[in-house]
């Protein structure tokens, strides 16, 4: 289950925080969506996802197992 989501904005991206510790992130266009990538990424929920303004191909992500990741 989704948990939370950022939008890219420079780019046609969104990055998703799962229920099950993965993160996506997920090319978005007119036609279509893809999952450019799939990533365990913690050991509990992910409530937090943020690209980074000034690095967008930097994800930040926070989980309820305390760790923050970049």
């Amino acid at each position: 289950m989704c948990l939370c989501l950022d939008w890219n904005p420079s780019a046609t991206s969104i990055s998703t925080g799962l229920s099950d510790g993965s993160v996506l992130l997920i090319s978005i266009d007119k036609t279509k969506t893809s999952i450019l990538q799939e990533w365990k990424a913690h050991d509990f929920e992910v409530w937090a996802t943020s690209f980074d303004t000034d690095q967008p191909h930097l994800v930040y992500i926070g989980s309820d197992d305390c760790k923050f990741k970049g």
